[in-house]
């Protein structure tokens, strides 16, 4: 059995999305094999640019998604998607995890975690996954 720390609802949405051009952030990481700490910078290679994609599932605190453009981990992400009356959703991710390579379409599986998106975004997201299956 699958666990998770929150429920999902599988759903094929079109998002567009971007790499922000944030001054790069960096964070102190120790590895723990050797007591070494270390400075990680987040990536923001192809900042600027816009691709397209698909949500394959979604969560309130995070999606996963396809598309032809694999963002480097820790990747910031604006996304602009619509989901059930929002025609409008922006968002701000994290990548957290992404695919080992591409599938035969040529498509990358990533996910990403929310940092910001709107309240009642996540609390429409939060009903769909909980109303009772028909």
């Amino acid at each position: 059995m699958e666990r998770r720390r929150s429920q999902r609802i599988a759903v094929n949405l079109e998002v567009e999305f971007s790499v922000t051009d944030d001054a790069p952030r960096s964070v102190l990481q120790a590895d723990p094999k050797d007591d070494q700490i270390e400075r990680v910078t987040f990536p923001t290679d192809g900042a600027g640019e816009f691709y397209e994609a698909r949500i394959l599932d979604l969560s309130v605190n995070g999606a996963r998604l396809s598309s032809r453009m694999q963002p480097a981990l820790l990747s910031r992400l604006g996304l602009s998607f619509s989901f059930a009356e929002f025609k409008h959703v922006q968002a701000t991710a994290l990548v957290m995890w992404r695919t080992a390579g591409a599938s035969p379409e040529g498509e990358y599986g990533f996910g990403v975690l929310f940092e910001a998106i709107p309240v009642d975004v996540r609390v429409s997201i939060h009903k769909a996954i909980t109303a009772p299956k028909e």
